[in-house]
């Protein structure tokens, strides 16, 4: 690398010294410009052009040298160093050039000389242009597989550049590594992650002991994303122990932990496996096994992945969740009925022992009635309403429902769909629930709205006029989430894409509640409503058909619920106000 001094006595003309870059401006100057008269117009920073000289003409070190002292001494934004930077390097006849030029004039500047760098530097500074280069690097001539935000900061890129500005990283990195130059962890990881440098690239002109102290040194300072970064790409086998593998695993980077236990041998992915089982990190451990291939090893991790799940499910009260895990499997069963008697659910014990085929194990002097009555009697129930309910999964049902609908004016919704036990399953809305204060609809969207049934097309266009009409109030809880849900799910039905007058009850009470803070809709009910929901289906199969007697029963409230929500919330202080700012 060619070295550039940069003490006072060598600055060339026209460019300010490295020790006068971060020197303050005389104290009248900077008054004068700083403080605009009392009657001048006040500018915006961000208004005020750059001056001629500031994007245009020059060397690359006195363009980078203005970009310092604006940073240093005027305090532009990145926004607006991002801005300059990319104009000139529009302008630039080679691109690549420019970058290269830029990143080791940068790197130049934070080259240590008897232990310091030079007088006047602020790395902090630096080190902010330096990320601003490497983002317009990444930005050009880098190709990145899409993968979650968390696997990106430590996979390589695919560099497209050319070589020349790759082997100014390279030295860059060489020389940090060799503590020619000071630079921060996260920067040698990106110059290592975007120019896909190797070990060979590296070890070329670094000792294979300084990669290793530095990567050491950065695990021992908790620096673990770039310390993993170096690990992954330059494929520094030393590191791949189990304390490595702790530190990913802590990090959550699981995807990143498989693909390097599965470059060791056996017996150390074997003890990979075994400090997840103790460390109850049971679904980990079950989906190591399968990748890698260690199910004649550990013959019982899913085994112990379902019954983790059903414990999770039924400590919260998610029933039927943990009726989902067992599946099939009568131990899987019995642990579930044996979960619910333990914590008096002795009705609900009696359902599924029938449900399961299994035999009744409720003692046979429990008024399991008079149970069920006085668990009735503790939570908001549809029958509490005079509303009838009804089951929609055929286009003539669709079309009576919406003519029902439009003319009530206001209208209550709510979508649900199965529980979720592997995230990795692709969970689809199974039900759109439409109420009024008459009648409430359970629409089968499954049934409806899937591209692969033929009704789409008309459900399409019945619901369209519903969902568009201003003259219909939609009301929902966390109405946001349940769109999304539906637009996911049924991407072809444009009537879910857009709707005109709808208001969501949980922002609205989010804004004029005690304390402005969220509250579950249960709660609410309870609040205003003298009962809190039953929430004891909401992790049922909705998939399933057809429904229980319960799972209609608790779809057709949660969106009925809403209406008597409403009006309650209407005599709050602040409510007319903030429903004239949020009804769309």
């Amino acid at each position: 690398m060619r070295e550039r001094n940069l003490g006072v006595e060598a600055a060339p003309e026209g460019r300010l010294p490295a020790s006068e870059l971060v020197r303050p401006a005389p104290a009248q100057d900077t008054k004068r410009e700083t403080y605009p008269e009392r009657n001048s117009p006040r500018r915006k920073r961000s208004a005020s052009p750059p001056h001629g000289d500031e994007v245009h003409g020059g060397t690359v070190e006195e363009f980078v040298d203005r970009l310092y002292v604006s940073f240093c001494k005027s305090g532009a934004r990145y926004p607006e160093l991002r801005r300059r930077f990319l104009q000139r390097l529009e302008q630039a006849d080679d691109s690549q050039a420019f970058l290269g030029a830029s990143l080791r004039y940068l790197a130049e500047k934070s080259r240590l000389v008897n232990g310091k760098t030079e007088p006047g530097v602020m790395q902090g500074k630096l080190y902010t242009l330096i990320h601003l280069v490497l983002d317009a690097v990444r930005q050009q001539f880098t190709e990145e597989v899409e993968k979650t935000k968390q696997e990106q900061e430590l996979r390589p890129l695919t560099y497209t550049g050319g070589s020349e500005l790759r082997e100014v990283a390279q030295s860059i990195v060489s020389d940090t590594l060799n503590k020619r130059v000071v630079l921060e962890p996260r920067l040698v990881a990106k110059l290592v992650r975007f120019f896909g440098l190797t070990q060979e690239n590296v070890l070329l002109a670094v000792p294979q002991e300084h990669i290793s102290g530095y990567v050491h040194d950065l695990l021992q300072e908790k620096a673990c994303t770039p310390a993993i970064v170096l690990v992954r790409c330059l494929a520094l086998s030393e590191f791949l122990n189990m304390e490595t593998f702790r530190v990913l695993v802590a990090l959550s980077y699981h995807g990143i932990a498989l693909e390097l236990i599965n470059l060791t041998r056996k017996q150390t992915q074997v003890e990979f496996i075994q400090m997840l089982l103790g460390e109850s990190r049971y679904k980990l451990a079950w989906k190591s096994v399968k990748f890698l291939q260690l199910e004649e090893d550990f013959p019982d991790v899913f085994l112990l992945y379902s019954i983790s799940c059903i414990k999770r499910y039924c400590g919260k009260g998610h029933w039927e969740g943990a009726v989902l895990v067992a599946g099939e499997d009568e131990g899987l069963q019995e642990l579930v009925i044996d979960e619910m008697l333990a914590v008096g659910e002795l009705a609900l014990a009696k359902e599924h022992c029938d449900l399961f085929g299994i035999e009744d194990k409720i003692p046979g002097d429990v008024d399991l009635e008079a149970m069920q009555a006085k668990r009735r009697a503790q939570y908001l129930q549809i029958d509490d309403f005079s509303v009838e309910v009804s089951f929609v999964n055929d286009v003539f049902a669709a079309r009576e429902a919406v003519r029902i609908l439009s003319a009530a004016g206001l209208v209550g919704l709510d979508v649900e769909w199965k529980a979720e036990v592997d995230k990795q399953e692709e969970i689809g809305a199974s039900l759109l629930q439409l109420s009024t204060d008459s009648h409430a609809f359970v629409f089968d969207a499954a049934a409806l709205c899937r591209k692969e049934s033929r009704m789409w097309p008309e459900v399409n266009d019945i619901l369209s006029p519903l969902f568009s009409s201003p003259s219909c109030m939609v009301l929902g809880f966390d109405l946001t989430t349940d769109m999304k849900a539906l637009v996911r799910s049924f991407p072809q039905m444009s009537c879910f894409k857009s709707m005109h007058g709808s208001l969501d009850l949980q922002k609205v009470w989010k804004r004029i509640g005690p304390g402005n803070q969220l509250s579950s809709l249960s709660k609410l009910c309870e609040l205003h409503l003298g009962k809190p929901l039953d929430k004891r289906v909401r992790m049922s199969n909705w998939e399933r058909r057809p429904l229980s007697s319960s799972q209609l029963s608790y779809a057709a409230l949660d969106a009925h619920c809403l209406l008597p929500l409403y009006r309650s919330l209407k005599r709050l202080p602040q409510f007319e106000e903030v429903q004239h700012e949020m009804y769309r």
